[in-house]
């Protein structure tokens, strides 16, 4: 990684980015007081230095499932009482 120089605009357009990555970028510059070229750039240089990695989408999983079934597989290392016992106490 290099010697990257964060200023208070890239803060404000990682901050923004967070609470919505699906913003336009017209909005965002108007957010961090931009023009959309400048803005965009600062972003480029941000995804490119790894700053930004990615964009998600945050599911709120109630609202399509009411239910989640969870299988789990556990390996002890030694099969005594006490190693059980441990396994169950956690």
């Amino acid at each position: 990684m290099t010697n990257l120089k964060i200023d208070k605009i890239d803060l404000k357009i990682l901050e923004t980015l967070q609470r919505n990555g699906r913003i336009t970028n017209q909005h965002l510059a108007e957010k961090v007081c931009l023009s959309p070229s400048s803005c965009l750039q600062r972003v480029r240089r941000l995804e490119n230095e790894q700053v930004i990695r990615s964009y998600h989408a945050r599911i709120d999983l109630p609202h399509i499932a009411r239910h989640i079934m969870c299988i789990a597989t556990v390996s002890l290392k030694n099969h005594i009482q006490n190693e059980f016992k441990a396994f169950e106490n956690r």
